[in-house]
């Protein structure tokens, strides 16, 4: 196991999990990172995932904050948990660019996606290639720093308890 107060920055590996691995004990960052399962990667509540330009073959548990920055992709499963504090964040950098999160299954927000910049007219975007984005959450497209586009490519099914926030504007399309 791994644990202490700080944070585990992994860079330019590849990571394989055989069994699961929680981040509970610590932060994680990703940076140009290949994970492989089997076993799960969760992302604990209060706690902060980030990702940049990663690659995750293995089934992901979000209960936190999934901070997405630049060119990332989920292939395995993809869970949120309500109530937990989850939220999935799309981010737009100027180190990075755009902050993409490509999702190749379909999967349910039951908490928090947000699509957001921290600096001026950078892009965030999420995209499920295959399946139903099913909502029973939020999904927000926020002002951030302002500027940059807002984009959701999938198939939405945003069910009666989902919420779709357009504080910014939204291009909805099944990319």
């Amino acid at each position: 196991s791994i644990n202490g107060p700080g944070t585990l920055d992994l860079t330019s590996l590849t990571a394989n999990f055989p069994a699961g691995f929680s981040n509970a004990a610590l932060g994680l960052n990703l940076n140009n990172v290949i994970v492989n399962g089997p076993g799960t990667l969760t992302n604990a509540p209060t706690q902060t995932l980030t990702l940049i330009s990663s690659t995750i073959n293995a089934p992901l548990s979000n209960q936190g904050l999934l901070l997405v920055h630049g060119s990332n992709t989920v292939n395995g499963v993809l869970t949120t948990v309500a109530g937990a504090g989850s939220v999935i964040r799309g981010e737009g950098i100027n180190a990075t660019g755009t902050g993409t999160l490509t999702v190749l299954n379909g999967f349910t927000n039951t908490a928090a996606i947000e699509l957001t910049n921290a600096n001026v007219n950078q892009a965030a975007q999420l995209t499920v290639t295959n399946g139903t984005l099913a909502n029973t959450g939020t999904i927000s497209a926020l002002v951030g720093a302002t500027g940059g586009a807002r984009t959701l490519a999938a198939q939405l099914d945003n069910q009666a308890t989902g919420t779709l926030n357009v504080s910014q504007a939204l291009t909805l399309n099944r990319g």
